[in-house]
């Protein structure tokens, strides 16, 4: 029997059904693994999971009981990374704003700096224990060759989470994802369409990561490039060579243009290129971020507020049993000159 069916049953079977009552007995990992045929190590780790979302407690030495559910608090948490990123202080207040119109309150995670897989499972766990009736979740990067065994495929399978910004098709979660390759796709076309066709794109994507925005992004540059006959021209950039590199490269056949990997990446060649003399080359970055506002390069923007806010929509929705796990939700960004 799958995990997330036996928890189901045992659900069904044993709480929701009034045959136990609160502060009763459970049977035995052995028992129920007779009853369900499955092996009691099963059992025992469908206990973890329910203890997790407060269903039964454990008292050392005694056994397992049904916990007294509090129907009275609406919690949604939110895990993600610091909010020293600057797209998380905006999910923070989109999914805070959308709490306070639903009625719910938010519990923030303690936030992790870094893309540590553990630390983000256990602040779910965390949540899930404090009475959260759902999760948003900004996920830290899998490798591919993870993915199929992670916790979020394998774990808490029955549990509202939704996955913002950086999500996978290979994670079977709802998902609200960005659609980075129309994105680079219209960046792109706007250059081409003002008759510029020496046209860089900045990419170094990882292989075995199985969700990259600068991957995305490539295809969709890659996409508007040949339907106008034109180059695909790739950068790959090492810190300590990269202006040079641009340098001889625009020596060679003046660049008119150099799309980066984000917004940082355009103000730094902006600023080296101002050190350099160099003047020819036009800029352009993604993501529309507060520190590069006085640099007038092309790039795109995508209101984080309010897809967090629909992201808590969407969880609600998710909570109800109107979606299920195969919901993937893309959001259109807009070209802006600065």
């Amino acid at each position: 029997m799958q995990q997330n069916k036996l928890i189901k049953a045992l659900k069904l079977n044993y709480i929701d059904n009034g045959r136990y009552k609160v502060g009763d007995k459970l049977p035995t990992a052995r028992e129920l693994s007779m009853e369900y045929d499955v092996s009691s190590a099963t059992i025992v780790k469908a206990f973890d999971e329910l203890y997790a979302e407060g269903v039964i407690t454990r008292i050392q030495g005694k056994g397992v009981f049904i916990e007294k559910q509090n129907k009275e608090n609406k919690y949604i948490g939110l895990v993600g990374l610091s909010p020293d990123y600057e797209i998380m202080i905006s999910y923070i207040k989109g999914v805070n704003q959308a709490c306070k119109r639903f009625g719910f309150e938010l519990i923030p995670g303690n936030f992790y700096s870094g893309w540590n897989k553990n630390l983000e499972r256990e602040e779910i766990y965390t949540l899930i224990k404090k009475g959260c009736q759902g999760i948003i979740l900004i996920p830290t990067p899998r490798k591919a060759k993870e993915v199929k065994k992670d916790y979020l495929n394998t774990e808490l399978l029955e549990f509202p989470i939704v996955l913002l910004d950086t999500g996978t098709p290979k994670l079977h979660r709802v998902q609200v994802t960005y659609n980075y390759k129309k994105e680079a796709y219209d960046l792109t076309k706007y250059f081409i369409d003002l008759n510029y066709k020496n046209i860089y794109m900045i990419h170094d994507y990882l292989k075995d990561i199985t969700f990259n925005p600068p991957y995305f992004r490539y295809l969709g540059y890659k996409e508007a490039m040949i339907e106008a006959n034109l180059e695909v021209k790739i950068i790959r950039l090492k810190s300590n060579q990269s202006l040079h590199y641009i340098k001889e490269l625009n020596k060679q056949n003046p660049i008119d243009i150099i799309i980066c990997r984000d917004d940082r990446e355009a103000k730094s060649l902006s600023d080296g290129f101002r050190l350099e003399n160099i003047d020819n080359i036009k800029l352009a970055g993604f993501d529309n971020l507060s520190e590069t506002l006085s640099y007038p390069f092309v790039t795109t923007d995508i209101d984080e507020v309010m897809s967090a806010e629909f992201s808590v929509e969407v969880l609600l929705k998710l909570i109800t049993g109107e979606y299920n796990n195969n919901h993937v939700f893309m959001i259109n960004s807009k070209v802006i000159i600065k």
